[in-house]
Parts: structure tokens; C-alpha cells; sequence
């Protein structure tokens, strides 16, 4: 069987870790001889941090560089269209010598994995959101539709869709997908507000809850001890660039100025050693860097504080990045992954909210009081919610890894959902007799990829 993963960037530390646990789950509904195909955009990158992977381009990335001639924007972004649609559509039909014709070979190549995947996941996330560039996505699900690939969406968080040039075709790859999984209830009422009417969605965890082993866990739930008398303290920080009431830089001062406070502050009250480190650090290629904000913070630290505090630069795999949060007491993380990896390995955390997700994460542990907005973020409001939370852990720490247990078997039972939603589909695939033109739908035009919904001839 071969399985193709899209929609992803495991440079971004929080997308490796779900691409680990979706590897890790589908092997196990689907076996170990499973063949597997990541689509990254930085695949030379990817294929460095995790030898083990087979990574390939965005097939959208090769696409927009492949036609070498120069013409005016517009008239070689309509070529580039006609070109790649009818390459497709000799693809589908076997022509593969006009197909050579039409595409690149990484295109061909690429179109000939397309087409013979058994099934096709885009990868767990918040990729979905109209902060960011939705046409590759859109791109890549088009093409999956197009040969008539079963698409499944793991764990998404997703929305809300106001821009008109991504509602209908969002909607209508929603809708023809195979299953559509979603970590929060808000990301579904934001496909019932698109208009979505797939029967098959479904809100479970996030994927990389299923990294966490239940014996920590539940270890986790029953210590009851307080904070020492020195603690150890993880900081994640990251930039943010989409604040929604302030100013980005007037919003990144004031970020940056209660992290400080709060670093000088956990030094002084509790005796702390501060480690900045996070899921998004260390990689050149990679246009994010959490510890670049993390040093800006540590530098100007006053004397007597900084050497209490250091700033860990490397890049940690997700499995690495666990076993370093292990060793701290409590961790304060932005980055929505840092807190569920520090979950997965017992370790209370403190999250500050840039997203949805954040909030609907902790509304599902009963943990909702202890999120940070970042938009509200100051000194005070940060020193005193991580003081309330470090004398609270004690009392709470049994109901808040109880809740990670019950999330941890929701992550991994969703397994169950793709091997029925990819049943369902192989029980109801249409098959095509030889010479019948293959069917459209909703009038699109044949030479439109996307939105074709074709069926396979028999072999």
C-alpha cells in the first residue's frame, strides 16, 4: 500500500511531530510494509533532519518554476494552467508520451505518484487559516481529487473562510474528501458556516497526543508534591506578525517586555533556571527561528539574572525535543506544539494563545482560565498567571493529566476513522469501461483540474 502525506513542513518542529505519530498510527492500522511519500517544501532539508522519511517537493512549488519562457504574469500564469491541465489529463489517460510533452519530469513524476497512491493525507495542523497562502493546498488537494485519490484531512485546525477566491473551492474539496478530522469544535462550525455538508467529520486529538506514553502519564496525574525550592523552567517564544489589535511591532514590544519581566521575575521569586528552547529553532532553511526573539529577550536581562538563564539554539527533533522537556518542572511555551509535547511527557504547562487552537486545546482539558492571550499579554498579567499556575499545580495536575490520558487514547483510536473512511471509499470507487469518456461534475471544464472528479479505467 502507498500513502501519500501533503500539505506540510516538518522544518516546522510541531508538523514533525504529527507526521511522527501519523506515520507511527498508520503503520498500525495498515502495516509495516506501508509505503510512504511526504510532500514538503523544503524536501533536501527534511530529508537531513529525518533520513528515514522519503520527502518530495510540493508538487505546487514545481509546478510554478517549471515554465522556463518569459511572458507577461498573466499570460504565463494561463499557460502554465493549460499546460500542467492537459499534462494531467494524459496522465490520467495513460498518453504518458504526450504527457512527457506537456510536464517536467519532476511533474510527471510526481503526477504518476499522484495517481497510483492508495490513499492521501494532508497532514495534521494549522496550515488552513487565511493568515497564509492557501493556493499551493488548494493546488495539491485539486490534484489529488482530480485522479479520483481518496483524501482524508488528519487533525486540522482550520477557518474561518471569508476570503470568496478560497470559499468555493475549499468547499467543494471539503465536501468530496473522504474524511475530514478536526482537533476543535470551532474548526468545525467554521466548515458548517462554509457550507460544508460532508457527513464524514469528525473533532478527535491532536495527532501528536498519540506520542505520549500512559505510564508518564499517569505518573504524572498521581504526583501530588509541590514545587521545589528551585525549579526548572522551559520558555518557548516565537514571532508573531498577525495581531489583530495592535500593531505587529507595537505587539511584539509588549511581548517580548512581559517574557523579560517574567524571566527576571522567576529568577528572583523561585530560584529559577529559565532554558528558552522550542520546536522551531536551529534549521538555516527555515524562514522561522524561535531563538532569535528568545535571545533578544535573554540579552537584555539584568546582571545577576542573565546567568540564570540560557538560550538553547539547536534543532531538537520531536522524540529529542520530549526527553529535554522531562527534565524541567513547568513549562511556558507559545508555540502550540512545545505545550503538547511538554503534556506528552508529564510536564504542566503554561500556554500563551496567538490562535483558536490554543484555546479549544485547553477548553477540551477543562484548562481553559490558564490561557494567555496574546493580544492582552503584559508583564503583570504574565507574572501573575504563572505564579496562580505554579502554586496551582499541585491541586490541578491530577485532572489535568487525566484529561491528557483521555486525549492521548482519542488521538490514537482516530486511526480507526481513516482505515473506515479509506474502506468506504475502496467499497464505493467507480470504475470506468475502457473508451467511456470519464464523467464531470458541476460543469467544470475538462481542461480544469481542479474540481474534476474522474474515475479510474479498469486495468
Amino acid at each position: 500500500m502507498k500513502i501519500l502525506i501533503t500539505n506540510t513542513d516538518v522544518l516546522n518542529g510541531g508538523c514533525a511531530a504529527m507526521m511522527q505519530a501519523l506515520l507511527r498510527l498508520l503503520r498500525r492500522a495498515f502495516g509495516d510494509d506501508t509505503e510512504f511519500l511526504v510532500y514538503v517544501n523544503r524536501p533536501e532539508a527534511a530529508s537531513r533532519l529525518y533520513p528515514d522519511v522519503a520527502f518530495r517537493r510540493w508538487l505546487y512549488l514545481s509546478w510554478e518554476d517549471s515554465l522556463k519562457i518569459k511572458l507577461p504574469w498573466r499570460v504565463h500564469r494561463f499557460v502554465n494552467k493549460v499546460r500542467f491541465a492537459l499534462g494531467a489529463h494524459s496522465v490520467r489517460r495513460g498518453l504518458l508520451s504526450a504527457a512527457r510533452l506537456l510536464l517536467t519530469s519532476e511533474e510527471l513524476r510526481d503526477l504518476m505518484e499522484y495517481s497510483t497512491a492508495d490513499l492521501i493525507i494532508a497532514n495534521g495542523g494549522t496550515t488552513l487559516v487565511e493568515n497564509y497562502y492557501l493556493q499551493p493546498h488548494i493546488f495539491d488537494f485539486n490534484v489529488t481529487l482530480f485522479f479520483s485519490r481518496p483524501l482524508i484531512f488528519f487533525t486540522q485546525s482550520l477557518g474561518p473562510f471569508l476570503r470568496r477566491y478560497n470559499r468555493l473551492p475549499l468547499r467543494r474539496i471539503f465536501d468530496r474528501s473522504a474524511l475530514v478530522m478536526l482537533r476543535d469544535r470551532k474548526s468545525l462550525d467554521n466548515l458548517l458556516a462554509l457550507g460544508v455538508a460532508n457527513a464524514n467529520m469528525y473533532v478527535t486529538a491532536d495527532a501528536a497526543l498519540a506520542l505520549a506514553d500512559a505510564d508518564v502519564i499517569e505518573r504524572a496525574a498521581n504526583d501530588a508534591s509541590p514545587m521545589g525550592s528551585s525549579i526548572n523552567v522551559a520558555i518557548s517564544v516565537r514571532e508573531w506578525k498577525f495581531f489583530r489589535t495592535v500593531s505587529r511591532t507595537a505587539g511584539m514590544d509588549r511581548y517580548i517586555e512581559a517574557f523579560r519581566a517574567l524571566t527576571a521575575h522567576l529568577v528572583k521569586r523561585y530560584k529559577a533556571h529559565v532554558t528558552y528552547i522550542s520546536s522551531c529553532q536551529g534549521i538555516p532553511e527555515c524562514r522561522e527561528d524561535d531563538s532569535a526573539i528568545a535571545s533578544s529577550i535573554v540579552e537584555a536581562l539584568p546582571d545577576g539574572i542573565r546567568e540564570s538563564v540560557m538560550v538553547d539554539k539547536d534543532f531538537h527533533p520531536p522524540e529529542e525535543l520530549m526527553s529535554r522537556i522531562r527534565e524541567y518542572d513547568l513549562v511556558i511555551a507559545t508555540r502550540f506544539h512545545m505545550v503538547i509535547l511538554a503534556l506528552c511527557v508529564g510536564v504542566p504547562a503554561l500556554p500563551v494563545s496567538y490562535e483558536f487552537k490554543t484555546e479549544e486545546l485547553f477548553a477540551g482539558l477543562n484548562q481553559r482560565d490558564w490561557v494567555q492571550d496574546i493580544e492582552q499579554i503584559s508583564a503583570g498579567s504574565l507574572i501573575r498567571a504563572a505564579d496562580s499556575f505554579i502554586q496551582a499545580i499541585p491541586r490541578e495536575r491530577k485532572a489535568l493529566f487525566e484529561a491528557v490520558e483521555r486525549e492521548r487514547v482519542r488521538a490514537i483510536e482516530s486511526i480507526e476513522l481513516v482505515k473506515q473512511a479509506f474502506e468506504r471509499w475502496a467499497e464505493a470507487e467507480p470504475t470506468c469501461e475502457a473508451g467511456v469518456d470519464e464523467p464531470r461534475e458541476r460543469g467544470l471544464s475538462k481542461t480544469t483540474v481542479a474540481g474534476s472528479l474522474a474515475c479510474r479505467k479498469t486495468d
